[in-house]
């Protein structure tokens, strides 16, 4: 007699189980629904989307030159110098070597430095730089290579090799 009874109960809780899914399932497909309509919405683009990437400025060559040098991607700063000042590997090395005793850089600021003077080829900008030198460079022929802890100006050229812009010169004046 207790087999039938509990036989009996099990099928009513299953079937009150069913019915409260049911009723859930229900609620959440009214939540869709009131939902839905957002998520349909068309997204268009306020710009013109251009398949063309546009080469980098003059002051983006500047950051990243010592952006990599941050990074400690010195091999790859020295590549952005032009052949002027990079003529041989004897020259790279030496400027490699000045660039790696840079413990930290950030460039606080770039401004256009004389340009009435510049040529379509040839620009020069007075760039705002905040240093940290390694130690050891300081007893390199020029203490810390003419840098200084802290803030430092120089004056950057840049040239313009066929669609590029390379780093020609830095200088502590203009």
């Amino acid at each position: 007699m207790k087999k039938p009874l509990m036989l009996g109960g099990l099928i009513l809780v299953c079937l009150f189980g069913i019915a409260v899914l049911n009723s859930q399932k229900q609620n959440d497909s009214q939540i869709i629904k009131s939902i839905e309509p957002t998520i349909k919405q068309d997204i268009t683009p306020t710009v013109p989307v251009s398949r063309i990437v546009p080469l980098p400025q003059e002051t983006d060559i500047i950051r990243t030159f010592f952006h990599l040098i941050e990074e400690r991607k010195i091999s790859e700063a020295v590549m952005m110098m032009s052949d002027q000042i990079t003529s041989d590997d004897s020259t790279k090395q030496a400027w490699g070597v000045q660039l790696n005793s840079i413990q930290s850089v950030k460039v606080v600021d770039i401004v256009s430095s004389m340009p009435e003077e510049w040529k379509a080829d040839k620009h020069t900008y007075q760039v705002t730089l905040e240093l940290t030198m390694n130690p050891s460079s300081q007893s390199a022929p020029i203490p810390y290579y003419g840098y200084e802890n802290g803030r430092n100006i120089r004056w950057m050229t840049l040239n313009k090799v066929g669609t590029l812009w390379k780093i020609d010169g830095i200088a502590t004046g203009p």
